[in-house]
C-alpha cells in the first residue's frame, strides 16, 4: 500500500519512485556530468541522458521545493546542460523553470510537504 505522506515524481503511478537531486535520477545525472572532467571521458554520456530526460517529464510540476520538487530538478538539470554543453536541455528547462515560477505566483507556492506544511528553506 502506497504511503500517502511520501512524494512522489508521479503521484499516479504506484511504483513510481521519487525524482529529486536528493534522491534518484537528477541527483545521479549531476554526480555523473561533474565527473566527466575527471574522468577524462565521456564514459556516463548514455546514463547522464537518461537522467535529464527522466527528471524533466516526470520531476517537473508537482511542487516548488528545492529539495525534492522544480526549483532543485531545474536547477540541477540547468548545471547538467551547462557542463554537457546541451541546449535543448538548457532550454527544455527555463521554459519549465518559466511554468514554475508563474505557478507559484498564480497559486501560492507548493512546499511539498504532506497536508500542505509551508516550509520555505530546504
Amino acid at each position: 500500500m502506497r504511503d500517502p505522506n511520501i512524494v512522489r515524481a508521479a503521484p499516479d503511478a504506484a511504483d513510481a519512485g521519487l525524482v529529486a537531486w536528493c534522491h534518484g535520477a537528477p541527483g545521479i545525472g549531476l554526480a555523473l556530468a561533474a565527473s566527466v572532467d575527471t574522468l577524462g571521458d565521456r564514459h556516463f554520456e548514455e546514463e547522464i541522458t537518461t537522467s535529464v530526460e527522466t527528471t524533466l517529464p516526470h520531476g517537473v510540476g508537482h511542487n516548488h521545493c528545492l529539495c525534492h520538487g522544480d526549483l532543485g530538478n531545474l536547477d540541477v538539470v540547468l548545471q547538467i546542460a551547462d557542463k554537457c554543453d546541451r541546449d535543448d536541455w538548457r532550454s527544455a528547462a527555463l521554459a519549465a523553470l518559466g511554468s514554475a515560477v508563474a505557478s507559484g505566483r498564480s497559486t501560492g507556492w507548493l512546499c511539498g510537504m504532506p497536508e500542505g506544511i509551508d516550509t520555505p528553506g530546504l
